[in-house]
């Protein structure tokens, strides 16, 4: 029981972080859609803690300068997704989809069973 609460623990503590993770990100998105101009963009992804601006990006056109952050920013929603993706328990049907090997015979899908078909089944 103790091990289960541990692991309820750690689950809300990841999608807290996540959770965090997604709001800052947020944030960042919506500092580099209203910037006017390199300084005041890099001078809010200072003040947010985002991607740091080096000498040669922040003398690039502006236009040019968002389009990395955002390609940076969209790079980070994906390793949210996937780190999400991987705390999600696995169901058994899942496993089962995933699995190359075919299920036994006693195993039933489902799907396959008749009434999902409006009683008619395979023969």
């Amino acid at each position: 029981m103790a091990g289960l609460q541990q692991g309820r623990s750690l689950n809300q503590a990841q999608a807290a972080r996540l959770q965090g993770a997604e709001a800052k990100l947020k944030a960042l998105r919506q500092a580099v859609a209203g910037a006017a101009s390199n300084a005041a963009l890099n001078q809010q992804l200072q003040k947010l803690q985002g991607p740091v601006l080096g000498p040669a990006d922040i003398a690039q056109p502006l236009p040019l300068l968002k389009a990395q952050v955002a390609a940076v920013l969209d790079q980070a929603a994906l390793q949210i997704t996937r780190e999400r993706e991987a705390s999600q328990p696995r169901t058994p049907c899942c496993y089962f989809l995933s699995c190359s090997a075919t299920p036994s015979p006693a195993w039933r899908w489902p799907w396959a069973l008749p009434h999902w078909f409006g009683g008619a089944g395979r023969r």
